[in-house]
């Protein structure tokens, strides 16, 4: 059986800021969006967002707001803590298994255009982009968290009350 979908007021806020963030941003089409942000996402994937009966994936969010125009420290204050209230409504978290660690931002860090790897030395990263024989990419400002564990890399986001 099918489980009905309650009303999601924070989902609706959320809904509701990203096409106002559309509209600021003159409404570009989808497919130029997912050109713009190197189609990590695609049109379909964008339509869907907007669209959204859930909340989608803070990854394509971040990629879709960060495209729009959207600031790093207000995706932090201001998305982030509307999402993971959208999310705890979907899917709520009761007892976290471990503490939330709140992200914090270093002036210093830039990200490769190429590989999206958050630069701290520039010198290593391009000796390590000449030894794989790919040229560097421009750094871009900005921060894009990335933890590397035992199983690979997987991306740490702002922590927020989930009330």
């Amino acid at each position: 059986m099918v489980k009905p979908i309650e009303p999601n007021e924070h989902l609706d806020e959320l809904l509701r800021l990203l096409r106002a963030t559309y509209r600021r941003a003159q409404e570009p089409a989808y497919r130029e969006i997912a050109a713009q942000c190197r189609r990590r996402i695609s049109a379909s994937t964008i339509s869907r967002i907007f669209n959204a009966d859930k909340p989608p994936k803070w990854r394509n969010l971040e990629i879709l707001l960060n495209t729009l125009g959207v600031e790093p420290d207000e995706l932090e204050s201001v998305w982030y803590p509307l999402w993971a209230r959208a999310q705890n409504k979907v899917n709520p978290i009761d007892q976290p298994d471990r503490p939330l660690r709140r992200l914090i931002a270093r002036p210093a860090d830039r990200i490769c255009g190429e590989c999206g790897a958050v630069i701290g030395d520039a010198r290593a990263h391009q000796a390590w982009h000449a030894r794989l024989g790919r040229p560097a990419g421009k750094a871009e400002p900005g921060l894009r968290t990335m933890t590397t564990s035992a199983r690979g890399s997987r991306r740490r986001v702002p922590t927020v009350p989930l009330s």
